[in-house]
This record gives structure tokens, C-alpha cells and sequence, in this order.
């Protein structure tokens, strides 16, 4: 559900719309006729009455026709009710007005790009987010916009919007681990190891050091959001490393993810769901120095709790599967 502070919003940004007369060299601003028809509207917004607050809109919008975030809240509305079409009406309505507010106009483009990316119309949502982008850049929009762009299989203007997100979100979880998934699809897995390392210090708020490894040995752990297990292993150069981390019940999905660390700390490898139902899974990286390493186990955003597996191979030759 949308959520209602973005209707509180708009009543406050209702009040300063401009209505400019084609006759007016200098626009001033116009008084809102029948206010109170709004906020019958916002409240029955809030009780999520949309059908009711629709009627409420359009009539206020009778006296204030050039009042765009009226267009936007009516929009609002029908999507609460699974009507995009309708909605997408609205936004079109509110776009055609002059001078909107910069971020609502953001705002209007950056919702429009949701649903065109649920529509699969992947270019018209590229579009509206790189217009969001213009009016007001942030982090978000440049998230979402690089989410679409992955999946046009435009991997580097993907990773551009990433670091343009990171520049103005740099402790966000989320962008490091999102970003770490484009590294690993586009073969670059050394930074999305990195990535998803920067991920596990962000969300780390308890670190437990687990049992050394021994290859083929199963070991359990009890994980959740924001834990962190360090798993110690000795390894040696030109073997092959193969790890993975699961739940331990079948019908429980806990998403997790492992990393694993030379003895300097530097991210080797990682992974993030490339087993079954959220396990992390490595195959087959090999070793590049001896020393003792450190395999890293964490939830990824999909989070969790409960019990988990952590088991780890070590081969002269690589696994088969």
C-alpha cells in the first residue's frame, strides 16, 4: 500500500501551487477553493476507502483544476485499487500542469517507472526514472534504475548508477549487495566479493567465530539478521575450495551468504543464492597462496533465522556435480 505520509505531503505542498494565466507576464499564486474536500479525501485515504476518496479528489479537482497533487493523489488511489490504467491517467494529468514542485514532480516519474517496470515497458521506465533523476537525483532512484538497466543487460550502465547511488548512499546495505549480484552476473567476482563484503560490515551487529573447517565436515549455527559467523580454515595453493550454506529445515528459507577472506582479509569469493531455496554456494575457486583463511556466513537481504549448515570442500581436482 502506498503509504499515507506521501498524501500528508501533498497537503502541505497544495497550498503553494502556482495557476498561471495565459494573460500574466508574472504567475501568482491562486487560493484554494474547498480545501476541506481534500482532507475529507486524505482521511479517507487513510481508512482506505480509495473508491470513496476518488470521488472526493475529482470533486475538489472541479474548483481547483490545475492542482496537480490532487491528480497525484487521485492516482494513489487507483492504484490501491489495482487500477493502472486509471492511475496511469492521473499521472499524465498531473504532469500536463506548470510548475510543479520539483520533488513531487520526482515523485510522479519515479512511481510511473514502477509501473512500467511491472508492465515489462522496461524503456518507458528507464525514461521517467532519468527524468525523477533531473529534477531531484538521489539514491533510490538511482538504485531503481539500475535494477531496470541489469535487466536490459546494460551491466555497465548498471554499475554506473550504482556508484552514482553509493556516491549519495554510501552506508546502504542494500546498494553494496544488489551491486555485488551485477559484479558476480557479469563474471567480476573479485568485486562482487568486495561488494558483498562492505554488505557484511554494514549489517554486522553481532560476530561470532565459529569452529575451524574441516573439508567434507558439516558444522551448525544458529543465524540471524545481523549476525555474522567467521569460520576458520587452513587451506593451500592450487587446491580448490568449494563451500555452502543452507538451512537446515527444508520448509524454512533463510537467505544467506558467505565470503570468503585470505589471511590479509581481502575478499577472495562469494555468493549469494546460487543454491536452492536462499543457500549460498561455491564451486571450484582455487587457491591462490597458503594460509589460513576465514569463511564468512551471513544473511542476505532476504534474511532468516534458525538454524543453518555450513560445509566445505577442499580437492586437489574440481568438483563435479
Amino acid at each position: 500500500m502506498v503509504n499515507v505520509r506521501t498524501l500528508i505531503l501533498i497537503c502541505v505542498l497544495l497550498v503553494a501551487v502556482p495557476v498561471f494565466a495565459q494573460e500574466d507576464a508574472t504567475p501568482q499564486p491562486a487560493a484554494v477553493a474547498f480545501s476541506e474536500i481534500f482532507d475529507q479525501g486524505v482521511a479517507l485515504f487513510d481508512a482506505q476507502q480509495f473508491e470513496q476518496a476518488i470521488l472526493r479528489f475529482d470533486l475538489f479537482l472541479l474548483f481547483n483544476p490545475t492542482a496537480g497533487e490532487t491528480y497525484y493523489a487521485t492516482a494513489l488511489s487507483h492504484l490501491n485499487l489495482g487500477d493502472q490504467a486509471a492511475a496511469l491517467v492521473d499521472f499524465e494529468n498531473a504532469l500536463a500542469i506548470d510548475a510543479l514542485p520539483p520533488n513531487l514532480e520526482a515523485d510522479i516519474y519515479r512511481v510511473r517507472a514502477g509501473i512500467y517496470g511491472q508492465s515489462e515497458r522496461l524503456d518507458d521506465a528507464i525514461s521517467d526514472y532519468s527524468a525523477a533523476l533531473e529534477l531531484v537525483p538521489d539514491a533510490q532512484t538511482y538504485f531503481r534504475r539500475a535494477m531496470v538497466y541489469t535487466a536490459l543487460n546494460q551491466v555497465g550502465a548498471a554499475l554506473t548508477d550504482f556508484d552514482s547511488a553509493l556516491e549519495l548512499d554510501g552506508q546502504n546495505p542494500v546498494l553494496h549487495v544488489y551491486r555485488g549480484y551485477v559484479y558476480s552476473t557479469n563474471g567480476d567476482l573479485e568485486l562482487a566479493a568486495e561488494d558483498y563484503s562492505t554488505y557484511i560490515d554494514l549489517i554486522q551487529t553481532e560476530r561470532t567465530e565459529g569452529a575451524p573447517l574441516v573439508s567434507g565436515a558439516a558444522v551448525t549455527a544458529q543465524l540471524a539478521p545481523g549476525t555474522v559467523i567467521a569460520y576458520p580454515l587452513s587451506v593451500k595453493t592450487g587446491t580448490y575450495f568449494s563451500g555452502v550454506a543452507l538451512s537446515t529445515d527444508a520448509a524454512t528459507t533463510i537467505d544467506t551468504l558467505m565470503v570468503l577472506l585470505d589471511e590479509t582479509g581481502k575478499p577472495l569469493i562469494a555468493d549469494d543464492d546460487s543454491g536452492n531455496n536462499g543457500a549460498a554456494l561455491v564451486l571450484n575457486f582455487e587457491i591462490p597462496s597458503d594460509g589460513d583463511y576465514t569463511l564468512l556466513v551471513a544473511n542476505s537481504t532476504g534474511g532468516g533465522s534458525g538454524q543453518i549448515a555450513v560445509q566445505m570442500f577442499l580437492s586437489e581436482e574440481p568438483l563435479t556435480n
